[in-house]
Order: structure tokens, then C-alpha cells, then sequence
């Protein structure tokens, strides 16, 4: 039995692109680990975090 070595979680930045004119720019920044070569959001770990107060506070 092989163990998977789990990524570290990172925050991926994506540009808000305003429709009106807008000069400044803006970006959302969100959460993310590299899943099987994919970056995708860890919704299991989120939950689970969220779900902790202790660990949620830290």
C-alpha cells in the first residue's frame, strides 16, 4: 500500500473582470491543492476546518 504525499494548500489569484469600464483591478483569491495534478478546491478539509472552532481560529 503506497501513501500519497498531500500537496500543500495555496491560494490561486483570479482577476475580477468588471463589465462597466472599471480601472482597477480586482481579484478573488481562492483556496486550492494540487488533487491528482488538478488544483481544486478542498472541500472536504474546508469543512472539516470550519467545523473545528479551535483549528478555525488558528
Amino acid at each position: 500500500m503506497t501513501d500519497k504525499v498531500q500537496s500543500k494548500l495555496y491560494f490561486q489569484g483570479q482577476q475580477i473582470i468588471a463589465l462597466e469600464g472599471k480601472t482597477s483591478k480586482e481579484y478573488d483569491l481562492l483556496m486550492r491543492r494540487d488533487i491528482d495534478g488538478v488544483a481544486r478546491f478542498p472541500y472536504q478539509e474546508f469543512i472539516t476546518t470550519m467545523t473545528d472552532h479551535d483549528q478555525h481560529k488558528q
